[in-house]
C-alpha cells in the first residue's frame, strides 16, 4: 500500500509505479521558474488542468522534479524560485486561485536529499501536490474556462456528460478497484511435454471512494483466455458463473473510505514453442494458441445499487510472472 504523502522519502518517490489515474509525474521545467525559456503563464496553465483533472475524479498526486520514467529530473527544483519564495509557498499560494470552485484541502509536500549518494542536490528538492477527492467538484480551471478529468495516466477535457456525471456523484455510491496484486504462483508441469498449468494468485482491493453508502454491490470478472476460479466466504460473497465470467456478489453494505479485499485464482495452460520449429529459441504462450505470454489482461465491472457500472481491466502477466513459469517448468536442469 502506498503510504500518505506526507511521509515519502526519496526512495518512496523513486519506487512509485507508473503514472496512472492517480499520479502525475512533471519534470523541473514544469515548475522551477529559475530555469531560462520556462513561463509562469505555462506553469499555472499545466498546474490548474492537473488540480480540475485530480480534483473531480476522487484525487492524486502530482509530483513536479521527476521525469515520466521515473527518474529524479535535473536534480530536483531550485528551493527558491520567485522572489526568494520557495516552491511550496508559492504553489500554495497559486493553487486557490487557479480553479472554479476553489479546491479546499490540497497540501503540498517537499523532498529533499538525506545522504551524499541521493539523487537529489542539495539546494533542490523534489514536489508533491496532494490534491483530494472533492465534495465540491466538478472544478473548472479558471485559466482556460475548461472541466478536465483523469482517464488512465492523462488529463482530458470533459464532455458535458461527464461534468453532468461528476455533478451527480454524491447521489450514489462510488466503488471501484483501487489496487490488484499478484499474490502467487503455481506451476505444474505436464510430464514429457513443453507444456504446463498455471494457477496465478491475484487480490483485488475494492473500495468506496464516494461518499454514499452501497446497499447491494456485485463485481463481474471477464477472463477471456483465462478461466477464473470461483469461492464463496461465507457471509461475505456468493457467486455465480456465467459465460463469459463469474460474478460475485458482496453480502454486506459498503460505506464511505471502505475497502475490501478479494482473493481469486486465475488458471492458464502454458506451452514453450521453439523457433524455428526444432530450433533453439523458445518462447512461451498459451496452449492451443499462437499468442505470447505477455497480454493477458483480467476485465472487471462493478455494479453498485444504482450507481452506472464501472469497468476496468489488469495486467495478469508481467515479465517477473513470465520468470516464474519459465522456472517452475524447468525439471532437473532441462525444459
Amino acid at each position: 500500500m502506498i503510504k500518505p504523502a506526507s511521509e515519502w522519502t526519496e526512495d518512496d518517490v523513486l519506487s512509485l509505479p507508473v503514472e496512472d489515474d492517480k499520479l502525475e509525474r512533471k519534470g523541473s521545467r514544469m515548475l522551477d521558474l529559475t530555469v531560462p525559456g520556462v513561463n509562469e503563464s505555462d506553469v499555472k496553465n499545466e498546474l490548474a488542468k492537473q488540480l480540475s483533472a485530480f480534483a473531480n475524479m476522487g484525487g492524486g498526486r502530482i509530483l513536479y522534479g521527476v521525469t515520466d520514467d521515473g527518474q529524479i529530473d535535473n536534480g530536483g527544483i531550485s528551493s527558491v524560485i520567485k522572489g526568494g519564495r520557495s516552491p511550496k509557498d508559492w504553489l500554495e499560494s497559486v493553487i486557490p486561485t487557479l480553479t472554479d470552485y476553489e479546491i479546499t484541502g490540497v497540501n503540498v509536500y517537499s523532498i529533499s536529499g538525506q545522504n551524499p549518494s541521493s539523487r537529489i542536490q542539495k539546494g533542490r528538492s523534489v514536489y508533491v501536490v496532494d490534491v483530494p477527492d472533492s465534495e465540491r467538484a466538478p472544478h473548472q480551471s479558471k485559466r482556460d474556462f475548461l472541466y478536465y478529468v483523469r482517464l488512465g495516466s492523462s488529463s482530458r477535457p470533459a464532455s458535458h456528460k461527464m461534468i453532468e456525471d461528476i455533478r451527480n456523484r454524491a447521489i450514489h455510491p462510488n466503488l471501484n478497484v483501487v489496487r490488484s496484486e499478484v499474490r502467487g504462483v503455481h506451476v505444474q508441469k505436464v510430464p514429457h511435454t513443453l507444456k504446463a498449468r498455471v494457477e496465478v494468485g491475484v487480490r483485488l482491493t475494492l473500495k468506496n471512494v464516494g461518499r454514499v453508502k452501497a446497499n447491494n454491490a456485485c463485481i463481474s470478472v471477464e477472463p477471456g483466455i483465462l478461466r477464473i476460479q470461483p469461492f464463496d466466504l461465507p457471509l461475505v460473497l456468493k457467486n455465480r458463473v456465467e459465460p463469459g465470467g463469474v460474478f460475485w456478489e458482496l453480502l454486506f453494505p459498503v460505506y464511505p473510505d471502505m475497502e475490501f479485499a478479494h482473493d481469486l485464482t486465475c488458471q492458464l495452460g502454458v506451452e514453450k514453442r521453439l523457433m524455428p520449429p526444432g530450433g533453439s529459441t523458445a518462447f512461451l504462450c498459451y496452449e492451443g494458441t499462437d499468442k505470447e505470454l505477455n497480454d493477458a489482461t483480467v476485465r472487471w465491472r462493478i455494479f453498485a445499487d444504482s450507481a452506472p457500472p464501472k469497468s476496468g481491466s489488469f495486467q495478469l502477466v508481467s515479465p517477473t510472472l513470465i520468470a516464474s513459469i519459465q522456472d517452475g517448468m524447468i525439471v532437473r536442469g532441462t525444459s
